[in-house]
């Protein structure tokens, strides 16, 4: 079973990886040029327009094709994997979502709360595994996945609704320090 979830992972990771290196290129340093909220907010909502469909598109695939992807990488004791992908998807998906967000604290210099709600990430996310592969098998870890990461989506729109986008009227954003 072991093998079975690195195996996922790992399809998971190529297809996160690719979305973190171009916000880490082009998204990330744009973000850190702009003065006000309505200037980031603007910019925020236009990238998720752009990115979200990508991102649903290419989930949508790699979910219609995953037996013949698992044929191409893997062995056939890898089939059982096929049961794991749409929550895995929907994992990655919800990641990526925040992380346009998450990066918002590092283009605006808020370092320590990055810090904080990563560490909280991968606290919650080693509890939550723990617990759901526990009750639920090896589907309880891409179900855990799936989970936190709603969670810290929702955690890093707060964040932001509450520290970066505050109002929408031009004002500068303090730096956290």
């Amino acid at each position: 079973n072991a093998g079975i979830w690195e195996g996922l992972n790992k399809i998971s990771a190529a297809f996160v990886m690719i979305a973190s290196t171009s916000m880490g290129i082009s998204y990330l340093p744009k973000m850190a040029g702009f003065k006000t909220s309505a200037e980031i907010h603007k910019e925020l909502l236009l990238v998720y327009k752009i990115i979200l469909p990508f991102i649903l598109i290419i989930s949508l695939l790699i979910y219609l094709f995953k037996a013949t992807l698992i044929s191409i990488l893997y062995s056939p004791q890898f089939d059982s994997m096929q049961s794991l992908f749409l929550y895995q998807l929907i994992g990655d998906i919800l990641k990526i979502c925040s992380w346009l967000v998450a990066y918002l604290m590092l283009a605006r210099s808020f370092v320590k709360s990055y810090i904080v709600f990563e560490a909280g990430y991968f606290f919650i996310w080693l509890t939550a595994n723990y617990f759901m592969v526990t009750k639920l098998g090896i589907k309880g870890a891409p179900i855990a996945y799936m989970c936190i990461n709603f969670l810290y989506l929702a955690a890093c729109l707060l964040f932001y609704r509450n520290k970066i986008y505050g109002k929408i009227d031009g004002v500068t954003i303090k730096k956290e320090g």
